[in-house]
């Protein structure tokens, strides 16, 4: 559960400074804190998948809540339809 904390602490902390201080090049899409890094380097190969299958997962459902929220009046096939657009090609 620790480690968990110091990881949360380090990804505020960086999501921080790279809106304060970093700044990103053109094609650059994120800056990882150093402390993040040191974070993900100790977990498994397994937990890193796991994050990234949790971290999709987490879109997903953010995603398909708005297009249900700004549609309501859609079936479930038009949402996951919309959903996998967007997810794959962004808003329109």
């Amino acid at each position: 559960m620790m480690g968990t904390v110091r990881y949360l602490e380090a990804m505020n902390r960086s999501a921080t400074e790279a809106a304060t201080t970093r700044r990103l090049t053109e094609g650059q899409i994120e800056v990882v804190d150093e402390d993040v890094a040191a974070i993900l380097r100790q977990k498994a190969p397994w937990e890193r998948v796991a994050m990234m299958s949790a971290a999709h997962r987490t879109m997903r459902l953010l995603v398909e809540g708005a297009i249900r929220s700004d549609h309501p009046d859609w079936d479930g096939e038009r949402v996951r339809a919309a959903v996998a657009r967007r997810m794959t090609r962004g808003a329109d």
